[in-house]
C-alpha cells in the first residue's frame, strides 16, 4: 500500500480499483455520488430544521456539526486538488441556483439556532434571532458572490 493510498479520501473512493471502469463509467459515478450528495444533504438538512423543535438542544448542534463538516471537507478536497469551489459556485452562471440552495440551509440552521435559543432561553428573544440569521445569510451570500467576481475578475 503505497503512502497515497493511506489518506481517508484514498481510502473510501478506492480509485486506483478496477471497479472504477473507463472514463465515461467513472464520470457516471462521478456524476451520481454529487447528486446524491446533494439530495442527502439537503433532506437530511430539512429533518434537522423540523426535528430540532422536538430534540434537546445537544441533539440539535450534534445534527448541524454532523452536517456542516461534510461541506467543510468537501471544500478542503478541492482546495487540495487545486480546484477553487467556491469561484466555481459563486463565480459561474449557476450563483442564483447557488444563492438560492444558500439561503435554503441558512433558513433550516436558522430554525435550528432559533429552537436551540428558545429551549437555553425560553423568553422573547426569538425574533432577533431570527432576523439576525437572515441578514446574516444574506450577506454571506453577497460577499461570496463579491469575491468570486474579484477573483474571477483578477485571473483574466
Amino acid at each position: 500500500m503505497s503512502p497515497q493510498t493511506k489518506t481517508l479520501p484514498a481510502l473510501l473512493l478506492r480509485n486506483t480499483d478496477d471497479s472504477w471502469g473507463d472514463e465515461r463509467e467513472r464520470a457516471v459515478m462521478l456524476e451520481a455520488y454529487a447528486y446524491v450528495f446533494i439530495l442527502a444533504t439537503i433532506l437530511l438538512w430539512t429533518l434537522a430544521a423540523v426535528s430540532a423543535w422536538f430534540v434537546p438542544a445537544w441533539v440539535t448542534v450534534a445534527f448541524f456539526l454532523g452536517l456542516l463538516i461534510p461541506s467543510v471537507e468537501w471544500q478542503r478536497y478541492c482546495r487540495a486538488r487545486g480546484v477553487d469551489a467556491h469561484a466555481l459556485a459563486y463565480g459561474g452562471e449557476s450563483w442564483v441556483h447557488t444563492a438560492l440552495i444558500g439561503c435554503y440551509f441558512g433558513s433550516c440552521a436558522v430554525s435550528m439556532a432559533t429552537a436551540v435559543i428558545a429551549e437555553i432561553d425560553p423568553g422573547d428573544g426569538v425574533g432577533g434571532a431570527v432576523a439576525g440569521g437572515v441578514v446574516g445569510a444574506l450577506a454571506a451570500v453577497l460577499v461570496g458572490r463579491w469575491g468570486a467576481k474579484r477573483k474571477q475578475d483578477q485571473n483574466r
